[in-house]
């Protein structure tokens, strides 16, 4: 239950990083409002190990999250961050790590301090 929780709380923090940082989708590059504004996953929410890295999580539109199209992303990616940390992003999110509750409280604590969360 505790983890789950944290989880929830992981993903909330994430998402307020992330919007508040990106005023622009990362794929399209339209602007982003209240109404179309969704925090983007570039390797999917399954790969706990770069679920909450805000390199992998950037602002997207609603449409171009929905849509889901990795080379398109991919591209983007790689013209924010270079070549050489998106593909440390892509091997990271295929590394099978499993985050103890301790790692995860630990993670809220750095991630909101780190943001002034």
């Amino acid at each position: 239950m505790l983890r789950k929780m944290l989880e929830r709380k992981l993903d909330r923090t994430v998402r307020e990083i992330v919007l508040s940082r990106d005023s622009r989708c990362i794929t399209c590059d339209c602007e982003l409002t209240e109404f179309n504004a969704t925090p983007g996953h570039y390797m999917k929410r399954r790969h706990h190990t770069t679920r909450w890295d805000t390199r992998n999580v950037n602002g997207q539109c609603l449409e171009c999250n929905v849509w889901d199209n990795d080379e398109a992303y991919r591209n983007a990616m790689i013209r924010r961050y270079g070549a050489k940390v998106t593909r440390e992003i892509e091997v990271l999110a295929h590394t099978e790590i499993h985050f103890t509750e301790s790692e995860l409280k630990i993670f809220l604590i750095k991630l909101r301090s780190e943001n002034n969360l």
